[in-house]
């Protein structure tokens, strides 16, 4: 874990749809001092989010 984390919101969660919580964890070693943001940007995570109401929290 780290003290900066992000979190992806499609418009449909935004707009008050009910929408399922995924916390994206890499494993050892996952947090923003290491990998940056490369895990959020190249993981396809905020791909599924779009097309399944989700809400993905990258701690």
């Amino acid at each position: 874990m780290d003290t900066p984390g992000s979190c992806t919101r499609v418009p449909a969660c935004a707009a008050g749809r009910p929408c399922a919580l995924v916390v994206a964890l890499h494993g050892c070693n996952s947090g923003q001092y290491v990998l940056g943001t490369e895990f959020a940007r190249y993981g396809d995570l905020d791909t599924y989010a779009d097309t399944n109401d989700l809400v993905v929290l990258y701690p």
